[in-house]
């Protein structure tokens, strides 16, 4: 019986090295930084004359109703949100909202596999795409509220959209994600230069 769990117990240690070894390369800050993408609340929304309050995540949203006959509160995800919506800004705000999700989605894949492959260029490339996400998640916005983020349908306070484009900048600002490509080139370059 000892055995058996002698042998278990090594098979969770060598599991265990496997991920670490897989994931904990020198992108895993790139790569947990995008995670932190998903777990930030991107807008707080008051909706109408406090009608309701609306906190956005990347794909979902809680919403809190203070209006008598619908009052009560609600967490759903974006695709529930977009079928809902009969049409207008809403409608194309949601769509845009959704497309900034998709980019985020993107980019963690891109990190993924960056750490996977240990392919510097990616991380560049996945910085990009959640610079471009918030963006679109900052436009969304600005369809929904107009441009100073405030109207007749209520206003939007955008607390997470400027923490996503800092991590986006941040992390294409990073030389050590430099592709090592181009360094091989250079040296390469000037070997055939000195003969």
């Amino acid at each position: 019986m000892r055995f058996c769990f002698d042998r278990i117990n090594k098979l969770k240690k060598g599991i265990i090295l496997l991920v670490t070894m897989t994931f904990l390369t020198k992108y895993r800050i790139p790569l947990l930084l995008q995670c932190l993408v998903f777990l930030l609340p991107l807008s707080i929304e008051i909706i109408g004359d406090w009608i309701a309050v609306r906190i956005r995540w990347a794909f979902f949203t809680f919403q809190q109703t203070y209006q008598v006959p619908y009052s009560g509160s609600s967490l759903f995800p974006l695709g529930r949100e977009i079928m809902v919506i009969s049409g207008g800004r809403s409608l194309i705000s949601g769509i845009i909202w959704a497309a900034g999700g998709v980019l985020f989605m993107i980019a963690v894949f891109l990190l993924v596999y960056t750490c996977i492959k240990d392919t510097p260029a990616l991380v560049k490339k996945a910085s990009l795409l959640t610079i471009m996400g918030g963006l679109l998640l900052l436009v969304a916005l600005v369809v929904q509220y107009g441009i100073t983020l405030q109207s007749m349908a209520g206003f939007a306070i955008p607390i997470g959209v400027p923490v996503i484009l800092i991590i986006g900048w941040g992390m294409y600002t990073v030389e050590e994600y430099e592709s090592d490509d181009a360094d091989t080139g250079q040296e390469d370059g000037e070997e055939t230069d000195s003969e």
